[in-house]
């Protein structure tokens, strides 16, 4: 058994075992298990699949959702028949609970102790400073170990995503030293993986695809996307979703949708912050590219449909040349919305963590 759930009013407790994985308790993999659990429809379609399976040889599944939700797709149709080639994204997705809490025998607390390490493992034939992967297609198997490697391709959105909750057990020891007692390993790695299942003879270490909610991004967004993930481990802090997009083209052909070299799209990041209290706000952040061009944090003492204020403010700065022009501003502002700019520095993350932060009112 991988885990046991309890539900109780607005609320689901997910209590793993020490056979699931503790990588999987990220933020994206328990949003998705709660909306899986959760959706009836979604659930039913998941557990008939083994069934179906086994009595037909068949994988397939019925599409019964009567809770709808948005998907987007890359399909060729041919002969009346659609066949989709790509999920891009699936949007709307609901899940009806304030908290979610989780257990695991692995969340727990590392207290630093002087004992010596009981065990030591050296990696050899990694070459330095390689950081990267081969993907081997001869071999028949995995380790029940793996590796993440991100992907930028599925984005799940959510309704309302609520808190998360991790409960850790007893507290263990760290230990960093070493003497004559400790036993070392020699680990023999050659940076070789595979995305085959679990088991079989010639065996290495697992590759497996992370869903994308940690954005990965290049340069100053890049930069931004780690000013994000610092914010996110402050208390005050609930949880972050982050959107990612090239800017939308405007009115005839406008210079600035488009990076110096007239031919990368400028992209721009969004970042949705839903504090401990419920509040949330919205930093938009744009590839800069040494231009003078500041944040925007917005917030509403309402709940708000803020796709359309974004693509609003969003074909504005197209429209005017990458300026947030007061004009545009004061539109959004006459819309009861609070908007705050925010100038960048170069004083190092965790810095600038801190100033969003203090710009937030909590």
């Amino acid at each position: 058994m991988y885990f046991v759930e309890t539900n109780t009013p607005q609320q689901i407790h997910l209590s793993f075992s020490s056979r699931y994985e503790k990588k999987y308790t990220q933020k994206q993999y328990v949003y998705q298990l709660a909306w899986l659990l959760s959706n009836r429809d979604a659930r039913s379609a998941f557990e008939n699949i083994a069934f179906t399976w086994l009595q037909e040889q068949s994988l397939k599944f019925e599409w019964n959702f009567t809770q709808p939700i948005t998907v987007t797709v890359r399909a060729k149709e041919e002969n009346n028949t659609c066949t989709v080639l790509e999920i891009i994204s699936v949007k709307n997705k609901k899940l009806p609970y304030d908290l979610i809490t989780i257990s695991h025998p692995e969340i727990r607390d590392q207290e630093k102790s002087n004992d010596p390490k009981k065990y030591a493992y050296r990696h050899l034939n990694k070459d330095q400073g390689e950081d990267g992967f081969t993907l081997d297609e001869e071999v028949d198997g995995a380790t029940e170990d793996f590796d993440f490697v991100q992907m930028n391709q599925l984005q799940h959105e959510y309704s309302f995503t609520p808190k998360i909750e991790r409960i850790k057990g007893k507290p263990t020891k760290q230990r960093t030293n070493e003497d004559e007692n400790t036993k070392k390993y020699l680990i023999d790695d050659h940076s070789i993986r595979s995305t085959a299942d679990s088991g079989g003879q010639q065996l290495v270490r697992g590759l497996e695809h992370q869903m994308l909610y940690d954005i990965q991004a290049q340069g100053e967004l890049q930069y931004f996307i780690n000013v994000l993930k610092a914010l996110e481990q402050y208390p005050r802090i609930g949880t972050i979703q982050v959107i990612m997009d090239v800017l939308p083209d405007g009115h005839g052909e406008r210079r600035f949708t488009k990076l110096s070299d007239n031919v990368t799209k400028r992209r721009y990041v969004i970042a949705e912050i839903y504090l401990g209290n419920g509040k949330q706000f919205n930093i938009i952040e744009i590839e800069r590219e040494n231009r003078s061009l500041s944040m925007l944090i917005l917030s509403s003492p309402v709940t708000r449909e803020w796709r359309p204020i974004y693509d609003r403010l969003l074909i504005n700065l197209v429209n005017d040349s990458g300026t947030w022009t007061s004009k545009s501003l004061k539109s959004i502002e006459g819309q009861g919305i609070t908007l705050v700019k925010a100038k960048h520095s170069s004083k190092g993350v965790q810095h600038r963590a801190e100033v969003l932060l203090n710009k937030l009112d909590y």
